[in-house]
Protein backbone atom coordinates (compact mmCIF):
# COMPACT_ATOMS: atom_id res chain seq x y z
CA UNK A 1 0.00 0.00 0.00
CA UNK A 2 1.32 3.26 -1.11
CA UNK A 3 -1.25 5.76 1.10
CA UNK A 4 -0.56 4.72 4.59
CA UNK A 5 2.69 5.02 4.78
CA UNK A 6 4.47 7.49 7.34
CA UNK A 7 6.19 11.11 6.07
CA UNK A 8 9.70 11.34 5.07
CA UNK A 9 12.13 13.71 6.07
CA UNK A 10 12.08 15.12 2.68
CA UNK A 11 11.25 18.63 1.11
CA UNK A 12 7.52 18.39 0.94
CA UNK A 13 7.62 19.59 -2.69
CA UNK A 14 9.55 17.01 -3.93
CA UNK A 15 6.63 14.55 -2.20
CA UNK A 16 3.85 15.42 -5.49
CA UNK A 17 4.79 14.71 -9.11
CA UNK A 18 4.12 17.53 -11.32
CA UNK A 19 1.09 16.80 -13.92
CA UNK A 20 3.76 17.33 -16.78
CA UNK A 21 5.71 13.99 -15.40
CA UNK A 22 2.44 12.09 -15.59
CA UNK A 23 1.40 12.89 -18.61
CA UNK A 24 4.79 11.94 -20.19
CA UNK A 25 5.45 8.82 -18.45
CA UNK A 26 1.82 7.83 -18.42
CA UNK A 27 0.43 5.36 -16.02
CA UNK A 28 -2.95 3.04 -15.55
CA UNK A 29 -3.63 1.37 -12.14
CA UNK A 30 -5.84 -1.42 -10.80
CA UNK A 31 -9.64 -0.18 -9.62
CA UNK A 32 -10.10 -2.58 -7.19
CA UNK A 33 -6.47 -2.00 -5.60
CA UNK A 34 -7.68 1.53 -5.35
CA UNK A 35 -11.06 1.12 -3.30
CA UNK A 36 -9.02 -1.28 -1.17
CA UNK A 37 -6.69 1.86 -0.15
CA UNK A 38 -9.69 4.14 0.32
CA UNK A 39 -11.54 1.40 2.81
CA UNK A 40 -8.14 1.17 4.08
CA UNK A 41 -8.05 4.57 5.16
CA UNK A 42 -12.03 4.37 6.51
CA UNK A 43 -10.70 2.16 8.41
CA UNK A 44 -8.16 4.09 10.26
CA UNK A 45 -11.23 6.21 11.99
CA UNK A 46 -14.35 4.87 10.85
CA UNK A 47 -15.77 6.42 14.13
CA UNK A 48 -15.38 9.98 12.63
CA UNK A 49 -15.77 8.66 9.16
CA UNK A 50 -19.51 7.81 9.60
CA UNK A 51 -20.40 10.80 12.31
CA UNK A 52 -19.14 13.25 10.09
CA UNK A 53 -21.46 11.54 7.13
CA UNK A 54 -24.34 11.75 9.49
CA UNK A 55 -23.64 15.02 9.67
CA UNK A 56 -23.57 15.79 5.95
CA UNK A 57 -26.67 14.19 5.84
CA UNK A 58 -28.37 16.37 8.68
CA UNK A 59 -27.36 19.73 6.88
CA UNK A 60 -28.23 17.98 3.19
CA UNK A 61 -31.76 17.73 4.82
CA UNK A 62 -32.23 20.69 6.55
CA UNK A 63 -31.07 22.66 3.81
CA UNK A 64 -33.53 20.40 1.73
CA UNK A 65 -36.31 22.11 3.46
CA UNK A 66 -35.56 25.37 2.60
CA UNK A 67 -36.23 26.72 -0.39
CA UNK A 68 -33.95 28.94 -2.74
CA UNK A 69 -32.02 29.94 0.64
CA UNK A 70 -31.27 26.25 1.38
CA UNK A 71 -30.26 25.77 -2.24
CA UNK A 72 -27.90 28.84 -2.47
CA UNK A 73 -26.40 27.83 1.08
CA UNK A 74 -25.76 24.29 -0.29
CA UNK A 75 -23.68 25.48 -2.93
CA UNK A 76 -21.74 27.51 -0.43
CA UNK A 77 -21.12 24.64 2.38
CA UNK A 78 -21.17 21.24 0.63
CA UNK A 79 -17.91 22.21 -1.31
CA UNK A 80 -15.64 23.06 1.82
CA UNK A 81 -17.54 19.91 4.02
CA UNK A 82 -16.54 17.11 1.55
CA UNK A 83 -13.10 19.09 1.08
CA UNK A 84 -12.97 18.02 4.63
CA UNK A 85 -12.69 14.13 3.95
CA UNK A 86 -8.95 14.64 1.97
CA UNK A 87 -7.84 16.37 5.04
CA UNK A 88 -8.70 14.30 7.18
CA UNK A 89 -7.46 11.51 5.10
CA UNK A 90 -4.13 13.25 4.55
CA UNK A 91 -3.51 13.16 8.15
CA UNK A 92 -4.00 9.52 8.20
CA UNK A 93 -1.52 8.99 5.60
CA UNK A 94 0.94 11.60 7.17
CA UNK A 95 -0.04 9.74 10.70
CA UNK A 96 -0.31 13.10 11.91
CA UNK A 97 -3.05 13.70 14.66
CA UNK A 98 -6.56 15.06 14.06
CA UNK A 99 -9.73 15.66 15.60
CA UNK A 100 -13.29 16.18 14.22
CA UNK A 101 -12.64 19.33 13.46
CA UNK A 102 -9.99 18.21 11.03
CA UNK A 103 -13.25 17.94 8.52
CA UNK A 104 -14.03 21.29 8.99
CA UNK A 105 -10.56 23.08 7.36
CA UNK A 106 -12.10 23.50 4.19
CA UNK A 107 -13.59 26.89 5.26
CA UNK A 108 -10.53 28.05 6.16
CA UNK A 109 -9.86 31.49 3.86
CA UNK A 110 -6.91 29.46 2.16
CA UNK A 111 -9.42 27.18 0.68
CA UNK A 112 -12.43 28.03 0.68
CA UNK A 113 -12.89 30.30 -2.12
CA UNK A 114 -11.44 28.23 -4.40
CA UNK A 115 -13.75 24.92 -3.78
CA UNK A 116 -16.31 26.62 -4.21
CA UNK A 117 -15.18 28.04 -8.22
CA UNK A 118 -14.14 24.51 -9.17
CA UNK A 119 -17.46 23.50 -7.76
CA UNK A 120 -19.80 25.62 -9.58
CA UNK A 121 -17.20 25.82 -12.83
CA UNK A 122 -17.31 21.99 -13.05
CA UNK A 123 -20.58 21.55 -12.32
CA UNK A 124 -21.60 24.02 -15.21
CA UNK A 125 -19.91 22.14 -17.51
CA UNK A 126 -20.71 18.93 -16.57
CA UNK A 127 -24.66 20.16 -17.30
CA UNK A 128 -23.49 22.03 -20.10
CA UNK A 129 -21.55 18.74 -21.49
CA UNK A 130 -24.95 16.75 -20.68
CA UNK A 131 -27.43 18.97 -22.39
CA UNK A 132 -25.15 18.54 -26.00
CA UNK A 133 -24.98 15.18 -26.01
CA UNK A 134 -24.17 13.02 -22.15
CA UNK A 135 -21.31 11.71 -23.23
CA UNK A 136 -19.17 15.33 -22.67
CA UNK A 137 -21.08 15.52 -19.83
CA UNK A 138 -19.73 12.21 -18.67
CA UNK A 139 -16.45 12.86 -19.83
CA UNK A 140 -15.91 15.91 -18.21
CA UNK A 141 -17.17 14.58 -14.81
CA UNK A 142 -14.56 12.27 -14.70
CA UNK A 143 -12.01 14.70 -16.16
CA UNK A 144 -12.48 16.71 -13.30
CA UNK A 145 -12.47 13.93 -10.60
CA UNK A 146 -9.57 14.85 -9.25
CA UNK A 147 -9.82 18.82 -9.42
CA UNK A 148 -10.30 19.42 -5.92
CA UNK A 149 -7.07 16.96 -3.96
CA UNK A 150 -5.36 18.39 -7.16
CA UNK A 151 -5.99 22.30 -5.36
CA UNK A 152 -5.85 21.11 -2.10
CA UNK A 153 -2.33 19.46 -2.35
CA UNK A 154 -0.49 20.72 -5.30
CA UNK A 155 -1.86 23.46 -7.27
CA UNK A 156 -3.17 26.94 -5.17
CA UNK A 157 -5.68 27.94 -8.28
CA UNK A 158 -8.73 26.96 -8.90
CA UNK A 159 -8.11 27.15 -13.00
CA UNK A 160 -4.61 25.51 -12.77
CA UNK A 161 -6.05 23.08 -10.27
CA UNK A 162 -8.79 21.86 -13.19
CA UNK A 163 -7.07 21.84 -15.99
CA UNK A 164 -4.44 19.62 -14.15
CA UNK A 165 -6.82 17.35 -13.50
CA UNK A 166 -8.45 17.31 -16.61
CA UNK A 167 -4.84 16.42 -18.57
CA UNK A 168 -3.83 14.14 -15.90
CA UNK A 169 -7.02 11.74 -15.92
CA UNK A 170 -7.17 12.05 -19.86
CA UNK A 171 -3.71 9.92 -19.71
CA UNK A 172 -4.75 7.57 -18.57
CA UNK A 173 -8.71 7.87 -18.75
CA UNK A 174 -9.76 4.04 -19.11
CA UNK A 175 -8.78 3.65 -15.75
CA UNK A 176 -10.53 6.09 -14.19
CA UNK A 177 -13.58 5.05 -16.04
CA UNK A 178 -13.25 1.98 -14.72
CA UNK A 179 -12.76 2.63 -11.07
CA UNK A 180 -15.78 5.13 -11.49
CA UNK A 181 -17.86 2.61 -13.31
CA UNK A 182 -16.54 -0.10 -9.89
CA UNK A 183 -17.05 2.58 -7.39
CA UNK A 184 -21.18 3.52 -9.20
CA UNK A 185 -22.02 -0.81 -9.04
CA UNK A 186 -20.36 -1.14 -5.68
CA UNK A 187 -22.11 1.67 -3.98
CA UNK A 188 -25.39 0.38 -5.17
CA UNK A 189 -24.97 -2.95 -4.07
CA UNK A 190 -23.40 -2.14 -0.98
CA UNK A 191 -26.36 0.04 0.28
CA UNK A 192 -29.05 -2.58 -1.28
CA UNK A 193 -27.60 -4.85 0.64
CA UNK A 194 -27.60 -3.29 3.93
CA UNK A 195 -30.88 -1.63 3.84
CA UNK A 196 -29.58 1.95 2.87
CA UNK A 197 -27.52 1.73 6.32
CA UNK A 198 -24.29 0.95 3.99
CA UNK A 199 -24.56 4.31 2.96
CA UNK A 200 -22.74 5.95 5.74
CA UNK A 201 -19.90 4.20 4.69
CA UNK A 202 -20.29 4.25 0.93
CA UNK A 203 -20.55 8.03 0.92
CA UNK A 204 -17.39 8.38 2.60
CA UNK A 205 -15.37 5.62 0.69
CA UNK A 206 -16.46 7.28 -2.38
CA UNK A 207 -14.77 10.69 -1.59
CA UNK A 208 -11.61 8.54 -0.23
CA UNK A 209 -11.78 6.50 -3.46
CA UNK A 210 -10.92 9.52 -5.70
CA UNK A 211 -8.12 10.59 -3.33
CA UNK A 212 -6.40 7.26 -2.86
CA UNK A 213 -6.59 7.06 -6.98
CA UNK A 214 -5.12 10.72 -6.65
CA UNK A 215 -2.14 9.41 -4.65
CA UNK A 216 -1.63 6.72 -6.89
CA UNK A 217 -1.17 8.82 -10.10
CA UNK A 218 0.18 11.68 -8.55
CA UNK A 219 2.46 10.86 -5.02
CA UNK A 220 6.75 9.65 -6.11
Amino acid sequence: MIILDQPENADPQSEWKTPEEVIEQGYSFNATEIIGDAINIFKRDIGNFVLFTLLLAGIGLVLGLIPIIGQAASIVVNPPLAAGLIFVAEKIRKGEPHTFNSFFEGFNSKYFGNLIVISLITSVFIVIGTIFCILPGIFLAISYSIAVPMMLLIKSEFWDAMEASRKVVYAGFGSWFALILLVVLGALVATLITCGIGILAVIPIVYLTFYAAFLRVMKR
